[in-house]
């Protein structure tokens, strides 16, 4: 009987052995798996933040990229507007000096037109003096012909006449 208890002791060992090789395979696989669900769940959750962090990088970028091309293009606006004021009074002065210049290219031309209307007047003046200065001398020469011819004595001959009815006093 000691060979069966000892074939049933080993069985019954082998058995409990095999049970326990069992119930430890179970617990580690269990346990295996408990660590694989929860690295599994780990990783989901690491795997849903880096999620959230790159789409919350990636809003904040937009965010910063929007308000990056608003802040530029109000710059470009201000610019714009001031290139435009500048330009605006840079195109207000120059009509300010055309507007001056053309006054004063009226003013020389209405000068012009002045001296050249007294010149006129000047040169029908001189025209009507020497026309009287003409028509005097011939007056002249005509009254001094009549008074010879009355007198009967030539210019030189009554200048003559004249020195001696009146002496000279020295």
């Amino acid at each position: 009987m000691t060979a069966i208890v000892i074939v049933a002791d080993a069985v019954a060992v082998v058995l409990a052995a095999l049970a326990a090789i069992w119930f430890v395979g179970r617990r580690a696989r269990a346990r295996l798996e408990k660590t694989q669900l929860d690295a599994e769940q780990e990783a989901r959750r690491v795997l849903a933040a880096a999620q959230q962090e790159a789409e919350q990088r990636l809003r904040d970028a937009g965010v910063e990229a929007r308000e990056r091309l608003l802040t530029a293009r109000s710059e470009f606006e201000r610019e714009s507007h001031e290139y435009r004021q500048e330009l605006l009074e840079s195109e207000r002065r120059q009509d300010q000096r055309e507007g001056a210049l053309d006054e004063r290219a009226r003013s020389l031309d209405a000068q012009e037109k002045e001296l050249d209307n007294r010149k006129r007047q000047i040169e029908e003046r001189e025209s009507v003096v020497a026309m009287q200065e003409d028509a005097l001398a011939a007056a002249s020469a005509e009254q001094r012909a009549q008074l010879e011819r009355i007198a009967g004595l030539t210019s030189d001959q009554a200048k003559a006449e004249l020195m001696r009815t009146f002496p000279t006093t020295r």
